[in-house]
């Protein structure tokens, strides 16, 4: 949305720079973080959703981009753009952070090492 908003090319370079940025730290950080919120059985549809959502809304961005900026101009494409974007990364505020591991079974035969759920890493018992 910041792009919408740019009176000058090194104001429209720096909004673009940002959603780079948010980009990059998305693919890097996402798979990791739904691991730890998700068991093991759905981890693969999550993973495919992921890995999906970049070309899936860059093709988005092309097609419908270009019809609202041709009947709306250009900053009415980055609002439209921008606005859900900015919802779901406020809804990400509220995801709980998983600790490491919670979700990953225990080698068979083997007991837990750690807790499942939480706690603090100078109570855990290891066996």
């Amino acid at each position: 949305m910041l792009s919408g908003l740019a009176r000058s090319y090194p104001q429209l370079l720096a909004g673009r720079a940002l959603v780079g940025i948010g980009e990059a730290a998305y693919v890097a950080i996402a798979p990791g973080a739904a691991g730890g919120l998700l068991p093991v059985s759905g981890r693969g549809r999550v993973y495919s959703v992921l890995n999906m959502a970049i070309p899936v809304g860059s093709a988005l961005g092309i097609v419908l981009g270009g019809l609202i900026g041709h009947h709306f101009g250009w900053r009415a494409a980055f609002f439209v753009a921008g606005a859900p974007g900015m919802l779901l990364a406020a809804a990400v505020l509220w995801l709980p952070d998983p600790p490491r591991g919670a979700q990953d079974a225990s080698p068979v035969g083997q007991p837990a090492t750690r807790p499942v759920g939480g706690g603090r890493p100078d109570r855990w018992r290891f066996t």
